[in-house]
C-alpha cells in the first residue's frame, strides 16, 4: 500500500474521528469539572446553588439541553443504580432498556462525565462502518472519496454539538444501525439482524428500518426465503430478550413507556397527545406547532386537533416509501398505469357491455396489454436513501413531536448526498441551520431535506433492459 493510499484509509479516518470528537468531549468535561462526581448531584427535580445549569445558549432555540446531567444521571441512572426498576423511575423512561444499562455501567466510575464516554465513543466509531460502506459499496473501492466523505461527516455540526458536546442519546443507536447496514450489504444476514436488534434495543426508532431491510433481502436475487424468515425471527427474539423482564412483568406499562400503547394506558399514565396547547422549551416540536403560535388568529385548538392525525399521515407516507422501495421507481409507474388500465377496462367491459347489449350494439371485448417490469437488484445507494427517507418522514410527521438532536441520528445515512460537492455543502449548511433556527421550523427542515431525495433516486447509469416478465392486462 502506497503512502497516499494509507493516508486515505480507515487507519487515518478513525484516529481523526476519535481526536476531533474527544476534543469536544474534553470541553464538556472541563465545564462539568474533572473531579465532579455523580453522587454529588442532587435528587431528581431538586435544585441548589451548587447544582446550576452548566449549559446555556444565546437563545432557547438552540436546544442546549442539560438532559445528560439533569435527566440521564439525576433522574434515571442514580435511581436505577439505587435499586429502582427501569420503568418505575422519577420520570418516565421512554426507551428500551439497553440505553439505560449502557450509561449506568459507565456511571459506576462515579465521575459525572463517565457516562458520556460511550455516547461520544460510539459517535466517533460510527466512522468505521460509514467509511467501509462508502468505499466498498458506494464508490467502487475509491479510498480517497471514502476518506473525504468520512471527513465531511466527522465535522458535521449537529453531531459535534448534540452528540459530542451535549452528550445526548442518538450516537449508540446510529453506530449499530450503520453496522447493521454494512453487514446487510456484505450479505452477512446474522450479524446484520443482531446489530439492528441492538440498535432497536437502544432506541426504538431503529425498528423503522426493519421492513426496509427485509425488502432489500426480498429483492436480492437467489436469496432463499428461509434466510429472510431466520433474519426476522432472530431480530424479534433478541428484542424479547432485551426487553426481559419488563415485557412480561407489565407489558402495558412497558409498551406505553415506549410510546406504543397497544395495550392501553396504564394507571397513572397519560396520553402522549396533549389536549391543550402548551409550548415551551421542554416540549417537542410538531409539524403543526406553528399554528398555535401565530398572533393574528387564535389557532391553538386547531394545532392541538392536528396532532392526533400526524401519526396517520406518517403511516401512509411510510407505507408509500416501502411500496416504492419494494417495486422500484420505474415499476411504481408501471403499477400505477396497470391499476388505471384495469379501472378503465372495468368501466368499459363490465359497465358499458351490458348497455351495448341491451341496445343491440356490439359489446366491447377485453383488450390485452403488457406492462414491463424492470428486474434490477437493489443498490447500496437505494438502501441508504430509503432508510434516510423513512427517518426523515418520522422527524417531520411524528405526532409526539421531535427535538433538534434527533437529526444527529440520520447524518451518516446521508452519505449518498456527499458524492456531490454541492449537495454535501447544502446538507452541512442545513445541519448548521437546524441548530440555530427557531424551534418551530425543526420538522419542516426534515421536509426540506426530503426534497433532496428524488434527485438521488435518478441513476446516472443507463436504463436497465426490461426482462420478459410482465404484468398482463386482460386475459
Amino acid at each position: 500500500m502506497s503512502g497516499g493510499s494509507r493516508f486515505y484509509s480507515l487507519k487515518s479516518s478513525l484516529p481523526i474521528s476519535l481526536a476531533v470528537k474527544f476534543s469536544i468531549f474534553l470541553i464538556s468535561v472541563g465545564i462539568m469539572g474533572l473531579l465532579s462526581t455523580r453522587s454529588q448531584l442532587t435528587a431528581c427535580g431538586a435544585s441548589s446553588p451548587g447544582n446550576i445549569q452548566i449549559y446555556s445558549a444565546p437563545y432557547g432555540d438552540v436546544e442546549a439541553y442539560t438532559d445528560y446531567r439533569d435527566l440521564y444521571l439525576r433522574c434515571l441512572v442514580n435511581p436505577f443504580l439505587a435499586g429502582k426498576s427501569a420503568y418505575h423511575l422519577p420520570i418516565v423512561y421512554n426507551y428500551p432498556p439497553l440505553f439505560l444499562y449502557l450509561i449506568s455501567v459507565f456511571a459506576l466510575l462515579n465521575y459525572v462525565w463517565a457516562s458520556g464516554i460511550p455516547l461520544v465513543l460510539f459517535d466517533a466509531l460510527t466512522v468505521v462502518p460509514l467509511y467501509l460502506i462508502a468505499k466498498n459499496y458506494l464508490f467502487k473501492g475509491n479510498a480517497k472519496l471514502a476518506f473525504a466523505v468520512s471527513l465531511i461527516w466527522i465535522f458535521n455540526p449537529i453531531n459535534l454539538f448534540y452528540n459530542d458536546l451535549m452528550w445526548l442519546n442518538p450516537a449508540p443507536t446510529t453506530f449499530f444501525v450503520m453496522l447493521s447496514i454494512y453487514f446487510l450489504l456484505k450479505k452477512d444476514w446474522t450479524l446484520s439482524s443482531i446489530f439492528l436488534a441492538v440498535a432497536t434495543g437502544l432506541k426504538q426508532t431503529a425498528v423503522l428500518l426493519f421492513p426496509i431491510f427485509l425488502i432489500w433481502m426480498l429483492r436480492t436475487p437467489g436469496l432463499p426465503r428461509t434466510k429472510i424468515l431466520a433474519y426476522s425471527v432472530l431480530f424479534a427474539s433478541l428484542l424479547v430478550i432485551i426487553s426481559t423482564p419488563y415485557i412480561f412483568q407489565d407489558p402495558q406499562l412497558y409498551f406505553w413507556a415506549l410510546q406504543l400503547p397497544i395495550f392501553g394506558i396504564p394507571p397513572g399514565g397519560s396520553s402522549a397527545t396533549p389536549t391543550t396547547f402548551i409550548y415551551n422549551l421542554s416540549q417537542p416540536t410538531r409539524l403543526t406547532t406553528f399554528l398555535g403560535l401565530v398572533r393574528f388568529a387564535n389557532l391553538q385548538s386547531l394545532a392541538v386537533a392536528t396532532y392526533s392525525y400526524l401519526n396517520y399521515v406518517f403511516g401512509i407516507a411510510y407505507a408509500i416509501v416501502l411500496l416504492q422501495f419494494g417495486i422500484g421507481v420505474r415499476n411504481l409507474k408501471n403499477a400505477a398505469a396497470y391499476f388505471l388500465w384495469q379501472c378503465s377496462e372495468f368501466v368499459r367491459v363490465v359497465i358499458i357491455r351490458p348497455i351495448r347489449k341491451s341496445t343491440g350494439g356490439q359489446a366491447p371485448l377485453r383488450r390485452l396489454r403488457n406492462f414491463p417490469i424492470v428486474e434490477q437488484p437493489p443498490a447500496a445507494n437505494e438502501l441508504l436513501i430509503y432508510s434516510l427517507a423513512a427517518l426523515l418522514l418520522f422527524l417531520s410527521l411524528f405526532g409526539r413531536g421531535v427535538y433538534k438532536y434527533y437529526f444527529a441520528g440520520i447524518t451518516p445515512l446521508a452519505i449518498p448526498l456527499f458524492s456531490s460537492k454541492g449537495r454535501a455543502i447544502i446538507f452541512t449548511t442545513l445541519c448548521a441551520a437546524i441548530i440555530l433556527l427557531p424551534r418551530e421550523v425543526t420538522p419542516w427542515m426534515a421536509i426540506l431535506l426530503l426534497t433532496l431525495i428524488p434527485q438521488l433516486l435518478i441513476s446516472p447509469e443507463p436504463e436497465p433492459i426490461p426482462s420478459t416478465t410482465a404484468i398482463p392486462a386482460g386475459s
